[in-house]
C-alpha cells in the first residue's frame, strides 16, 4: 500500500505476520500496567519503540545493501512505491535517550526520519552515491 500513514492512522485492520506480532507485543507490554497513580498515569511507564530501518555508515541495513549496489545488483523491489521507513543510527540513539530523559513520554514512540521515502527513493539515492545506474 502506498497510502501515507502517520501516528493517527488506524492500522488496527492491518494483516500479516509483522502486524500481528507487533500487535501482540504491544498488548503484552501493557497487560500488567493497568494500575494508575494519583495523576491518572500508569504506575510503570511503558514505551513501545516503533523503529524504522536503521542506516549507518558503520553497519545497519547499509552494510547489507552496500555490496549489492556497489556491484551493480541493486534495484527497486516491485513497483518501488512501497514505503521504506528509515532512521539514522545517530537519530535513533538520540530519540531513545530523549525518551528515557522525558518521563511524560509513554506508549508508542515512532523512531523514523521525518521525511518518508519509498523503495525507489532509496534505490535512486544509493545508486547516485555509488555512481551506479
Amino acid at each position: 500500500d502506498t497510502t501515507p500513514a502517520d501516528e493517527d492512522t488506524d492500522v488496527s485492520s492491518t494483516t500479516g505476520f509483522l502486524a500481528e506480532v507487533s500487535r501482540q507485543w504491544e498488548t503484552a507490554s501493557t497487560l500488567h500496567n493497568s494500575s494508575k497513580n494519583e495523576h491518572g498515569r500508569s504506575r510503570n511507564r511503558v514505551v513501545n519503540f516503533r523503529c524504522g530501518v536503521v542506516l549507518s555508515k558503520r553497519g545497519g541495513a547499509l552494510a547489507k545493501l552496500f555490496p549489492v549496489f556497489y556491484l551493480g545488483g541493486g534495484g527497486r523491489v516491485g513497483t518501488g512505491r512501497q514505503y521504506f521507513p528509515y532512521v539514522s543510527a545517530r537519530d535513533a540513539a538520540r530519540a531513545i535517550v530523549h525518551t528515557i530523559e522525558t518521563p511524560a513520554l509513554e506508549g508508542p514512540v515512532n523512531i523514523v526520519a521525518p521525511t518518508p521515502a519509498t523503495n525507489l527513493d532509496l534505490t535512486r539515492a544509493l545508486g547516485s552515491v555509488l555512481w551506479r545506474p
